[in-house]
This record gives C-alpha cells, structure tokens and sequence, in this order.
C-alpha cells in the first residue's frame, strides 16, 4: 500500500518562518547592540537552529508554545550524544534568547527559568616549572617589538607571575594603584573589595622599567599600542603569543597558578 505525506500546511510553514526570523533578529541584535564576534554569533546560530529542528519534529511552531518540559527533554536527547560540556553551551543559547523575548517583551515569562545548567569539570591550569617561565620571559625579550612594547610585555609577564592577581585585576589598573616606592599594588577584587599586593623586587625592577617607557603621568596602566588601557582579550592573547614562541603550553590562569604554587611552597 503506497503512502502519501501529508503536505505541511501553509500555516505551519509561515509559523516556521516566524520563529527562524526571532532568530535571526536575536543574532542582529547580539551582533550590534552587544558587540559580539562572528564565531560567537555562528555558535549561538548553529546551537538555535538545532533546537529549532528539534521543536519542528515535535510540531511545536511558535516561541510561545515551549514549555520547560520541551526544553529537559531536548537537553535529555542530547545528553545521549552530547557531553556536559556541549549540553550547557545548548542551554546557554536557549536561554539567551528567551531572555531576549522578555526583553523585548515579545513573551511574559521565560520557560528556561529554574532549569540547571550540566555541571561542567573545569580542568585546573598546570603551574610552570622553573626552568619553564625563564624560557617565557626570555622569549618576550626575544620576540617583542621595540624598547616599549618589550618592557610592557615583560611587565605584564612578571606581574603575573610575581602576584598571581587575575587577568581582569591587571587589565583594570591605575597608574595611582602602582605604589613602586612603598612596594605594592591595589587591585579590586570580584567582590568589590580592595586589597594590597606586595611585589618582588624582580617585579618591582620591570615595571619601573615600563614606567619609564609608558610616558603618560595618569590613566590606565597598561597601555595598547593605541595609548588606550588594553583590552583583557588582547592581553590574553598577547600571552598566549609568548607561550607559542617558547613552545610551551599555557596561558595567563597558568602564570596565576605558578605563583599561587610557589608561594604555598614557602
């Protein structure tokens, strides 16, 4: 006996159509209210257009019609294929682009309120041996460009190594937080608090080298190569930069870790 399909409605295809061009507004928006890249709004379109496929094979056709339990049972489907990794960046999506619509105020509530991101084992960063962060400051003095840029790189290197502050403590600093005579630098911690970090006299000697460099009295204290406070995504890229020329593994969470290491060896 021949069977023949059912012919998909001209309804549910202009539905079809009504959900994928929310999509597509929530990518616009990303794109140029939130400043996001390329490769993160493709991320964000491949994780909704799954989804979207998922909600068409179970005949839900408008944003307004997903409920929580659609959402734990597509988690659960891809908890068969997906690791806890791949599950939470789905879930992620999902729930940014729920909180769009109530942001929009195209829904009043939000279906992705109370369910739990997968828990996510975060592999801990390997502090570097001696002869290892040597071998990195070694290479900035090799591979930098000019007398300011090769004291700035050092600067942020040893810092780093010196005080294991994070990189969006670095990036934040002052000139009126670097205290070279006394021997310190204040950092706001992700409370909110404000604390004193000692500095070496290793760390002091490269960034009164910097200071002699950097030129300007006041502002931020790293500075691009556009006088203007470097970009947290630049410094991190900037280290990892070094690490490739050293031909070692690591990133700036490595040299906060080498330090933390070290000083709980003392």
């Amino acid at each position: 006996m021949k069977t023949t399909l059912k012919p998909i409605s001209k309804k549910r295809k202009n539905d079809r159509r009504g959900m994928k061009s929310k999509v597509n507004e929530f990518l616009t928006w990303l794109e140029l209210e939130k400043g996001r890249q390329p490769r993160t709004i493709e991320a964000y379109r491949y994780e909704l257009d799954r989804f979207l496929s998922y909600l068409d094979e179970k005949g839900i056709d408008s944003w307004e019609a997903v409920t929580k339990s659609d959402i734990r049972k597509y988690l659960g489907q891809l908890a068969g294929t997906n690791n806890n990794n791949s599950r939470a960046r789905a879930l992620s999506s999902i729930k940014s682009i729920f909180n769009f619509f109530l942001r929009e105020e195209y829904l009043q509530t939000n279906p992705t309120f109370g369910i739990d991101s997968p828990k996510i084992k975060r592999k801990e960063p390997n502090p570097l041996p001696e002869e290892k962060y040597k071998k990195l400051i070694r290479t900035v003095k090799e591979y930098s460009n000019g007398r300011t840029v090769t004291s700035r790189d050092l600067a942020i290197v040893t810092l780093f190594l010196g005080t294991g502050i994070r990189l969006s403590e670095l990036q934040s600093l002052d000139l009126k937080d670097v205290d070279l005579k006394n021997g310190f630098i204040k950092v706001t911690r992700k409370g909110g608090n404000e604390d004193k970090v000692p500095l070496s006299a290793d760390v002091i000697k490269y960034l009164s080298q910097y200071e002699i460099h950097r030129g300007r009295k006041s502002g931020p204290y790293f500075l691009s190569n556009r006088d203007q406070r470097m970009h947290h995504k630049t410094i991190y890229k900037l280290i990892k930069k070094y690490f490739f020329f050293a031909d070692l593994k690591g990133s700036p969470h490595s040299l906060r870790a080498t330090c933390l290491t070290e000083i709980s060896r003392q």
